[in-house]
């Protein structure tokens, strides 16, 4: 099978996802290569939001590899990226799953992550106090949030991806918002951000 780095080295323009869906839906592995290049960069920072910086790697290259063995639902009802969303969440989702299981059988939980920010300028300490209060919001309200706000996705998209209702979706990401607003506002009044 294709190791999933690897780009297609073919010069000219690049079919449409619907294409390359298609292509994907019977074997070829040509397709997922073009599409691993074309969205890896989305699905690993979905991944490194919803679950963590130390796992995105692995959790991107999850997510293609089921991409490839569940292929043949690829159905072309929704988009590809929609479709492409929902492996990444619940290969994300799997992952939470199974480090929740086993923490519970843990007496210590594990370190805290280290985002590997490089410099602790202001703005770049308050963007690692988001990631980490982000990472603390319960899992559906961060998962709204990150769909809508970093990658730019409707309502009724994210409510595809997490079979809710668009309004939903909304009640979520108000919520995800509150939650930012007042744990960070504690933050800034103990660190002085």
């Amino acid at each position: 099978m294709t190791d999933f780095r690897s780009e297609s080295l073919h010069p000219g323009p690049s079919p449409p996802d619907r294409d390359l869906q298609l292509r994907l839906r019977a074997g070829d592995e040509e397709a997922l290569s073009v599409l691993f290049a074309r969205h890896r960069d989305d699905v690993f920072a979905l991944c490194w939001r919803l679950a963590g910086a130390s796992i995105a790697d692995d959790l991107l290259q999850e997510t293609f590899l089921r991409v490839w063995l569940y292929r043949a639902s690829l159905t072309g009802r929704a988009r590809f990226s929609t479709w492409l969303y929902v492996v990444a969440r619940n290969v994300c989702m799997d992952y939470l799953s199974r480090r929740a299981r086993d923490r519970s059988l843990n007496e210590d939980p594990p370190a805290p992550e280290k985002t590997g920010e490089p410099s602790w300028t202001p703005n770049a300490e308050r963007r690692v106090v988001v990631q980490e209060l982000l990472a603390e919001l319960p899992l559906e309200v961060r998962e709204a949030l990150v769909l809508s706000r970093f990658h730019g996705l409707s309502y009724r998209e994210i409510g595809e991806i997490s079979g809710c209702s668009a309004g939903a979706v909304k009640v979520r990401i108000h919520r995800a918002l509150e939650r930012l607003r007042t744990a960070m506002k504690n933050v800034e009044a103990t660190r002085g951000l």
